[in-house]
């Protein structure tokens, strides 16, 4: 005798995501040494850095693999995300949120030498439910753009560390 297996389904919304790719390109005034040692070095200065990297702590480091735990807050959202970068010295940095809040997203920053410093490319896709959330990470990235830039000229002049 077969017996009946009980089955049943229901429609669920989820909220949908798009893939934005969001690029951010700067001139910094310092060598390409100063900047990609302030990119490299430890990265638990990023939350002393940017007002709304709420920490970061390291979880691996192996050679040009680098595994981090990161709380930032984006739009009035606190966000965790463990973050996978891979480095190819003085070229790029590639990262990828590999698990928690934006899961998926990545971005490669490159660095490129020119006579009056540093040019510095980041393009990432990112995992976003709308435009205006694509905004407010474009907006948030420039902020984070500015005052890296600000923070690398400082230390080529000699006034920060």
């Amino acid at each position: 005798m077969i017996e009946l297996v009980e089955a049943s389904f229901k429609a669920t919304t989820i909220p949908a995501v798009k893939a934005y790719e969001l690029r951010w390109r700067k001139l910094i005034r310092a060598p390409i040494e100063v900047c990609w040692k302030y990119w490299n070095e430890d990265p638990e200065l990023m939350a002393q850095r940017h007002p709304n990297i709420k920490s970061v702590k390291l979880i691996l480091r192996e050679g040009d693999l680098m595994i981090n735990d990161i709380v930032h807050e984006v739009g009035g959202k606190r966000l965790r995300t463990i973050e996978r970068t891979i480095a190819y010295p003085m070229k790029k940095l590639e990262s990828e949120y590999i698990d928690g809040d934006g899961q998926g997203n990545k971005y490669t920053m490159s660095f490129d030498p020119v006579s009056e410093g540093t040019i510095l490319t980041t393009v990432g896709v990112y995992l976003l439910k709308d435009d205006r959330e694509a905004a407010e990470w474009l907006e948030q990235g420039r902020k984070y753009v500015e005052r890296d830039t600000q923070l690398c000229e400082e230390i080529a002049r000699g006034k920060s560390k």
